[in-house]
């Protein structure tokens, strides 16, 4: 079950993490029905929550969460060059905007160890603090001032402390292994002539997480009810 929050007790587990989901020995430990149900963290929630700490103005904000993505996502070779193989041969010029359809539908991307997606996002993000007093650097000897700033100065950094400390909670769900695959994460719904070329390439679905967060709530909702419910009826029992 892919969830937006509660895949874990937000705490680093002590043992190895295992990439099989969010439960483990520093988790919270669940009982009945409820612990033969793997908890994952949709991966779109963990830059949500990233995104909505940084100034929604600077001007490398979008960027990072681009390098965050990729640092999370590895895409398969096999179906990059299909594409790219293809393209090449219809002499085929794409947007931007194509090339990120073309990936949501026909290339497959896996969210791999706990260790290595986390590196790469500390490394992304010192990348980007490296950035930040560079440009303050440069206000400073251009004679603008670099303390006391608003979110509209040049000066002001993207990384603030505000961010650091919700990316390195981030870490932890990260190194639980909240987000990593644990099983095959797409299905494949069948060939598509790619963009009337003639070629015939597969298209596939994505199993992680839902676009519909009222999947999400319903799923909390009706895990709630069937938990009070239990108790209710333990209560009872416990009376007679």
């Amino acid at each position: 079950v892919y969830v937006d929050c509660n895949c874990c007790n937000g705490r680093l587990k002590t043992a190895a993490p295992v990439t099989g989901g969010g439960e483990g020995e520093a988790g919270t430990r669940s009982s009945g029905w409820e612990s033969r149900i793997t908890k994952k963290l949709d991966i779109m929630h963990l830059l949500m929550r990233i995104g909505r700490e940084m100034n929604a103005e600077h001007v490398r904000r979008a960027y990072f969460l681009k390098q965050l993505s990729r640092a999370v996502f590895t895409e398969s070779l096999a179906d990059t060059e299909r594409l790219e193989e293809i393209r090449k041969k219809a002499g085929l010029a794409l947007t931007p905007e194509q090339k990120r359809i073309d990936r949501y539908r026909y290339v497959r991307r896996a969210i791999g160890d706990p260790q290595t997606i986390c590196a790469k996002v500390l490394l992304v993000t010192k990348a980007h603090i490296a950035l930040d007093i560079e440009a303050s650097n440069q206000c400073q000897k251009a004679g603008m001032p670099i303390d006391n700033i608003t979110p509209a100065s040049p000066a002001y950094p993207l990384i603030t402390a505000k961010v650091k400390k919700v990316i390195f909670n981030q870490c932890v769900h990260l190194l639980n292994g909240c987000v990593s695959d644990c099983c095959t994460s797409y299905v494949a719904v069948g060939e598509r002539d790619y963009r009337s070329t003639g070629e015939k390439v597969m298209e596939y679905r994505s199993l992680r997480g839902t676009s519909k967060e009222l999947q999400d709530r319903d799923l909390r909702r009706e895990s709630d009810v069937g938990h009070n419910q239990l108790q209710q009826e333990e209560a009872l029992g416990n009376r007679q």
